[in-house]
């Protein structure tokens, strides 16, 4: 990720009469973006075995998990059971991910189930009873509704306060991001950027604001790292208090970036934009 100019090569690949584009240096494979739209992550080409491995977006998950709620819950409950090893009747935050990983059959890299488990519990010290998990996971349901259903305006709300908040402790967020960061090329991944925030900030981060954080985040993220470093943060945030109008990741996805094709491959150049 990078909140400044970049530069991403794709190569041109066909498969099953479909021309798609590959990422060499990741082995990811995207959808070939048309209108100006950003390549979709479509998967992985698994090194050595050429096996294609399927992503899900968050989005999806979220579509899927809310199936998985509308229905028969004898599933949910039975995993939770096996994942309760000591009898606890609680999971901890990285149990909770694995079970939903294993609820949805899902196929990701550990960067994109950080952004999940982030998003799922945004203190990263929960312990979740059933109940608990069944709550959480309406609560991210209904944020990814809420998102597709109300304006842009209404979006940036729950982030505003946040934003203010980071700008008066501007360096004492910075210096505790560096201290996170040293020796990892000065980026957090979406659990430590949380970290930070509640260490710096006297009102610490709402679960909602820190949900929209996650996923304004995640639309930076082209390269599907989940290493996010300061400018990223500060761009995310910046961007509320200029305009009311902060597109979130799950809600439009709307011009980024141009995109020009270049004899055979194409060539991300530019600066994100959110709005």
């Amino acid at each position: 990720m990078s909140s400044g100019k970049q530069q991403w090569m794709l190569e041109m690949m066909e498969s099953g009469g479909r021309a798609l584009l590959v990422d060499r240096h990741t082995s990811k494979v995207y959808k070939d973006p048309r209108n100006d739209d950003w390549p979709q992550l479509l998967g992985r080409i698994e090194p050595g075995t050429g096996e294609f491995t399927t992503y899900k977006p968050i989005k999806e998950v979220l579509f899927s998990m809310d199936a998985v709620l509308k229905g028969d819950q004898a599933q949910l409950k039975e995993l939770f059971k096996r994942f309760d090893k000591d009898g606890l009747g609680a999971l901890e935050s990285r149990q909770i991910v694995d079970l939903v990983r294993e609820m949805l059959e899902l196929k990701a890299e550990e960067s994109e189930l950080s952004y999940l488990g982030a998003l799922l519990d945004p203190s990263g010290e929960a312990l979740m009873s059933y109940d608990d998990l069944v709550s959480t996971m309406r609560d991210c349901i209904n944020l990814s509704v809420n998102i597709r259903s109300r304006c842009k305006a209404q979006l940036a709300e729950p982030l505003r306060p946040l934003a203010s908040a980071v700008q008066t402790n501007q360096e004492v967020l910075k210096n505790l991001y560096r201290g996170f960061a040293a020796g990892d090329r000065g980026a957090l991944g979406p659990q430590e950027v949380l970290q930070v925030l509640r260490s710096a900030l006297p009102g610490g981060v709402s679960p909602l604001a820190a949900r929209h954080l996650l996923l304004n985040l995640k639309c930076l993220d082209l390269a599907g790292e989940a290493r996010i470093s300061f400018k990223d943060l500060q761009q995310v945030l910046r961007l509320v208090q200029v305009s009311a109008q902060v597109v979130n990741a799950l809600a439009d996805h709307s011009k980024l970036m141009h995109i020009p094709e270049t004899a055979g491959s194409f060539l991300c150049t530019g600066e994100n934009q959110l709005i």
